[in-house]
């Protein structure tokens, strides 16, 4: 559905008796009966990408774990960030001017800005030397989610960090900044003063590289995950409970059985022969 193009309720209909029947040709051995209601809700399409500037949020910022280039006049933020990464400036990390003499050493033929999470491949295809990791940021739980990982991001010379950030006056704008240092962006998940070392997988924090290489052996085999824990300030979230009581199963009698084998000694008799 788009402007000009109404939703079409029929065409809906017939695809949903398709799917039906042609669940039950496929041998499921169910029958639909009826149907109670049927609930449909839509919502309004907004492609994940990234635009101009927007401001990082005050307590990202504390952490002095980002650089946030100041593209106010186009939609590159990938690309400034990216190059802040390959070609780091001395001081004013945040100017555009730091970084436009080195544009031309990215490869974006094809690309469309501002470059939507989904055509970060696109990119990397381009450009064999770079691996882009890509995260977000919740600004409720304070915390982060894993947008996109490089298969090859343990492989290429190149693995650069990106964070995208959602404009608050603007919600249909979001805005790529570079992580200069993942360990202190997320550092709060553990209570080690010194440096520490992040898994690019499941954003989990390590002490020492060792570990971190011994975690990377079977957590690099599996997608990317995130593990997320209760608020310890909160007892209702750190109470493992469950409401489908109508699913749980009533046990009626136990019953235990002994098989025991017995060995029996069968005698047979056999004929005798009697001679005179």
């Amino acid at each position: 559905m788009s402007i000009g193009n109404p939703i079409n309720i029929p065409d809906i209909v017939q695809l949903f008796n398709d799917r039906v029947d042609g669940f039950t040709r496929n041998g499921s051995g169910y029958l639909l009966g009826w149907i109670d209601s049927l609930t449909a809700s839509f919502v309004r399409y907004r492609p994940l990408g990234a635009g101009s500037f927007c401001p990082t949020p005050t307590w990202i910022n504390a952490k002095h774990a980002v650089v946030n280039v100041k593209n106010k006049n186009d939609n590159k933020c990938f690309v400034w960030s990216l190059l802040a990464h390959l070609y780091p400036a001395n001081d004013h990390l945040d100017r555009v001017q730091n970084y436009v003499k080195y544009e031309n050493t990215l490869n974006v033929e094809g690309l469309q800005f501002p470059l939507q999470v989904k055509d970060i491949t696109k990119f990397e295809k381009l450009n064999p030397t770079i691996a882009v990791h890509c995260i977000a940021a919740d600004e409720n739980q304070k915390s982060f989610a894993i947008l996109h990982l490089s298969p090859q991001a343990h492989m290429r010379p190149h693995v650069v960090t990106l964070l995208l950030l959602d404009d608050p006056d603007k919600p249909e704008n979001h805005h790529y900044v570079y992580v200069k240092n993942l360990s202190r962006l997320l550092g709060q998940r553990n209570n080690h003063n010194g440096k520490s070392y992040a898994c690019l997988s499941c954003l989990q924090v390590f002490q020492t590289e060792r570990v971190l290489k011994e975690h990377e052996r079977h957590c690099l085999i599996h997608k990317p995950q995130q593990v997320t824990y209760p608020d310890p300030d909160q007892p209702d979230q750190c109470k493992l409970t469950y409401t489908s009581a109508s699913t749980s199963i009533h046990v009626i009698f136990t019953m235990f059985v002994i098989l025991r084998l017995i060995s029996c000694i069968i005698l047979t008799r056999r004929p005798v022969k009697v001679t005179s």
